[in-house]
């Protein structure tokens, strides 16, 4: 189950802990975005699916009687995302320390937000990321 709600310059969206789920998102996402004259979204697109991914799976265990919460905003040329979870989060200051391998299966998702996203920060829990991306480059808008 997924439930949004749309106001101007904002989209929130609550949905069941299911991976499954996720390309509904997008596809809700890609809308805001268009409407708000974002024309590329990929990186966007990327960073919303790694920070799902990380709480559907690991923050709520796919438990799909745990719900994750998604929001978008925008601030001035930036789109802020929050990610949150119902799980008990997860100590991020020590994941920057690991070195992730390349053939690995899991565990890129922190290094590719941290690649795509302008800025990352969690809240103390760890059950909540927000990425901030600088949307200028990827909208319609001349600078």
């Amino acid at each position: 189950m997924i439930d949004i709600t749309k106001n101007p310059g904002r989209l929130n969206i609550y949905l069941n802990a299911d991976v499954k789920k996720i390309d509904d998102v997008c596809k809700e996402v890609r809308h805001f975005l268009a409407s708000m004259n974002v024309v590329k979204d990929f990186d966007i697109i990327l960073l919303i699916r790694e920070a799902l991914i990380n709480a559907i799976v690991h923050g709520s265990g796919s438990d799909t009687k745990k719900r994750v919460q998604c929001e978008l905003w925008f601030e001035g040329f930036e789109l802020i995302v929050k990610v949150s979870d119902q799980g008990p989060g997860f100590d991020w200051k020590s994941q920057f320390q690991e070195e992730v391998e390349l053939s690995s299966t899991s565990g890129r998702g922190l290094p590719i937000m941290n690649l795509y996203a302008t800025r990352v920060e969690y809240n103390e829990r760890g059950n909540e990321v927000i990425l901030v991306k600088n949307i200028m480059a990827l909208s319609g808008v001349e600078s």
